[in-house]
């Protein structure tokens, strides 16, 4: 049948130029192309056939045909023929949007402050001598350590990690005002949230009370009303220390005052002075 056809419309194509042409010599290459354009498409139609032939034959082979060979109550017949959501079974009932919930992050619990430790020093005797009578405590009292600040932060820094295991609470005052009388910001209340990880109380002391010209008034007043508005959970027994940012006792003297007595109400510290000039030469 291809044959036929191809060799049909090879003639057909002949016939119609020999028609419109009356020359022998253009019918005779027109017979000799149509017999090139038969044999050319005989062979085209034979190599179609002989590519389609192997696809038909793999599908009507069993097992490829995409129907599905599963048993009538397989998990997968089950799945296809579930009955449809109700949100199709009941068209008055308009399908609710799904909200897409951002995933929520984990927050870090807050850092607490490191106690003072408790445990009774092994040398406490000699510990009690660096005291004027000095003697053992059997319970250690809480030690207040109060200073005034301006802008020390890394002295402050160096305070704070030397007398953390020792210290009760900070109390750190800041003024709006420096000893001098100029207005100032408080720098240390904007970046409190920073120094998490130590117990300190902040207070800020009314500078203004004292004379605009007094510097030493404004400079004592500063620490003491730091001092005496911090300690308002302390008792008798309780010690505190009121120095400058940069006047930093030892750990282990903050120890023998919280587990040795002394004799006396009021204790001065004999520190050294160090001066120290970084980063240039001193002439």
């Amino acid at each position: 049948i291809i044959f036929s056809l191809s060799y049909l419309l090879a003639s057909f194509c002949a016939s119609v130029v020999v028609s419109l042409t009356n020359s022998r010599l253009v019918s005779s290459l027109t017979l000799t192309m149509s017999k090139v354009m038969c044999a050319t498409s005989v062979a085209i139609v034979a190599i179609v056939v002989l590519l389609l032939i192997p696809l038909i034959q793999t599908r009507k082979s069993p097992g490829v045909s995409g129907v599905s060979n599963s048993a009538p109550n397989s998990p997968a017949n089950q799945s296809q023929t579930q009955a449809p959501p109700s949100s199709l079974t009941n068209p008055a009932t308009p399908p609710q949007p799904t909200t897409i919930k951002p995933p929520q992050q984990e927050q870090a619990p807050p850092v607490q402050p490191k106690l003072p430790t408790m445990d009774r020093p092994a040398d406490i005797a000699t510990l009690c001598t660096m005291l004027p009578g000095g003697k053992p405590r059997e319970t250690p009292a809480k030690l207040y350590d109060a200073f005034p600040f301006s802008d020390e932060f890394d002295v402050l820094r160096i305070r704070l990690e030397e007398l953390k295991t020792e210290v009760y609470t900070h109390i750190l005052g800041e003024s709006t005002v420096t000893h001098s009388g100029h207005p100032k910001p408080l720098r240390f209340k904007a970046v409190q949230s920073n120094y998490s990880a130590y117990k300190i109380r902040w207070v800020e002391p009314n500078l203004g009370q004292f004379p605009s010209g007094d510097f030493w008034a404004r400079e004592r007043g500063q620490r003491q009303l730091a001092a005496s508005a911090g300690l308002t959970d302390a008792d008798p027994s309780d010690v505190v220390v009121v120095s400058d940012t940069d006047e930093i006792p030892s750990r282990r003297f903050a120890s023998a005052l919280r587990w040795c007595t002394f004799d006396r109400g009021l204790v001065s510290l004999d520190m050294p002075m160090y001066y120290y000039h970084i980063g240039g030469y001193m002439h």
